[in-house]
């Protein structure tokens, strides 16, 4: 073993061998991406599914709006640590025992969450189901890529489709579960039995692990402190500084200050050392760095104007949530087709225009959603939902793809932690201030409708006394109908001051896709024998 260790070309040759396992004549490969897919799709799930139930599990919980921001902190900080941790382990333990290990953490984060007694319990649950998250979804890819030496292309569409298809299904899949179950616990209860079959299986048909071939790396301990405490300072930046006041409070200024100075040390220390957590030198490939800036802004886009839509069907319209669920099937269907066709017909040659052509479709369809108010029927959303869901479709599998051309095996490798959090850092901070911006220009529109009830009091008295009419007859004392008109007229108010500010923010969404595309345009054409996938 010491003389094989010593020759690298074998050592490289023993990674790619295809594996030539059968069961009753079937491949066992084919078998392991079965057990392996069900597992996929739940880690894209999981970035959506909780957002139709937070209503209720807020309620239940006794928990409120800023208790809970440490919950979807926790969730995040959980996903940056198991995705930091792939390199390390994977030359440590090797990709099977990593996933294996990912998916194991992430069923015991599951059923914690699904037991949780209060939103104390469940910050510390969706920070272990978040990095077991984080372990599986970054690992996946390069089993997929081990598993299937000769059919690689068609690995990364199966990834594709659990990474991204899973996020546009999971509002339509909390839906039929809330509506179908008596609690929103049956969401974690679900991925529980999905998650146990794959590991049961993947555990039996994955190829075995080789570590020794992996070369022996360092564990950057420093720099992984480093990495979660600068994301604890995004975290507070992006949930405190509102409530703090922004300049005027001393603890912006504090945490400022450490964010920054954890940044340029994490910066510092991974250029310079031999064997860093991240490996950043890949930004200097300028191929590579201008596709991962175009799959952040991509990201970002889908990731939060999914839940914002969310918010909007189930929380301002107050639509059933079975009808929110309803209003997404559609953009599930089109962005189905989409990925289908780009499986099938997408190639290296017209990556660029799929690429560019989604982009432009998803700025439409955000722009297309802009256009909400509290009136918009809500066939009108799903249409514009699924032109959305179109582009996403389109644009999914070029984003994966593209990062990877030109790279060879060690720097492929190197790239899984970075494009992973890329992907969850810039959907993040774009989801903060989308918040924040939802919050400032709510309130402003609210106070000035509020000043307009002047002027406008005698359409404003004919309204109020309509309403307190109409509830008498419906069995209400004068006084408590009285009240719930008010209640009515406020109401109103408030979420019209809050569909006003969606608009705003939506139409900021739609520019990040515009600035993909035109960044996109710069991506210069590569050899057709420059290494990664051809299809796809």
């Amino acid at each position: 073993m010491s003389s094989l260790a010593a020759q690298p070309a074998p050592r490289q040759q023993a990674q790619i061998e295809p594996d030539c396992r059968t069961w009753h004549g079937i491949p066992v490969r084919f078998l392991a991406a079965a057990a392996v897919t069900p597992a996929l799709i739940e880690t894209g799930v999981n970035s959506t599914v909780t957002d139709l139930a937070r209503p209720f599990l807020v309620s239940e919980l006794a928990s409120d709006r800023y208790r809970y921001q440490w919950v979807t902190g926790a969730t995040l900080l959980g996903a940056v640590a198991g995705m930091s941790l792939i390199g390390w382990m994977r030359a440590r333990f090797g990709l099977k025992r990593t996933w294996i290990t990912g998916v194991v953490i992430y069923m015991i984060g599951s059923l914690c969450c699904a037991t949780t007694p209060n939103s104390e319990f469940l910050v510390v649950a969706r920070f272990v189901q978040s990095w077991g998250n984080g372990m599986a979804v970054a690992t996946v890819q390069a089993i997929l890529w081990r598993e299937f030496p000769g059919y690689r292309d068609a690995a990364i569409s199966l990834y594709v489709l659990g990474l991204y298809f899973g996020r546009i299904i999971a509002p339509s899949l909390s839906a039929l579960l809330i509506s179908n179950f008596p609690s929103w616990r049956s969401i974690f209860l679900l991925e529980v039995p999905v998650e146990a079959f794959a590991i049961f299986f993947a555990s039996k048909l994955l190829q075995p692990d080789r570590p020794e071939q992996e070369q022996p790396r360092p564990f950057d301990l420093l720099g992984f402190v480093l990495l979660l405490f600068l994301v604890t300072c995004l975290m507070l930046a992006l949930y405190r500084f509102q409530k703090w006041g922004w300049q005027t409070s001393s603890g912006f200024w504090l945490v400022s200050s450490l964010g920054v100075l954890a940044s340029t040390a994490f910066l510092v220390r991974e250029l310079t050392i031999p064997e860093p957590l991240l490996d950043l030198r890949l930004f200097a490939v300028p191929r590579f760095a201008l596709c991962v800036s175009i799959k952040a802004i991509f990201d970002t886009n889908f990731l939060v104007l999914v839940p914002l839509l969310t918010v909007y069907l189930a929380v301002t319209r107050d639509y059933m949530r079975s009808t929110a669920g309803l209003v997404f099937l559609p953009a599930v269907a089109t962005m189905g087709a989409s990925l289908a066709f780009g499986a099938r017909y997408g190639r290296r040659s017209n990556r660029k225009i799929r690429l560019v052509v989604g982009l432009a479709t998803m700025a439409a369809g955000s722009w297309l959603l802009s256009d909400l108010d509290l009136f918009t029927d809500k066939r009108w959303t799903a249409a514009a939902v699924a032109v959305l869901g179109l582009g996403a479709g389109l644009v999914a599998s070029p984003v994966v793809c593209i990062p990877l051309e030109g790279l060879d095996q060690q720097q492929v490798a190197s790239s899984a932690s970075i494009k992973n959090l890329f992907r969850v850092l810039p959907s993040f901070v774009g989801s903060g201030l989308i918040s924040i911006l939802i919050e400032r220009r709510a309130d402003t529109r609210f106070d000035a409708m509020r000043q307009l009830v002047t002027p406008n009091r005698p359409p404003t008295l004919d309204v109020y006394r309509g309403l307190v009419d109409y509830f008498m007859l419906h069995g209400f004392s004068p006084g408590d109908a009285a009240g719930q008109a008010r209640h009515v007229i406020s109401q109103f108010l408030r979420d019209n001051a809050t569909v006003f500010a969606d608009q705003a923010a939506i139409q900021y969404l739609a520019l990040l896709p515009l600035l993909g595309a035109l960044l996109a345009c710069f991506l210069r054409p590569i050899s057709p024998d420059a290494p990664g996938p051809r299809r796809g």
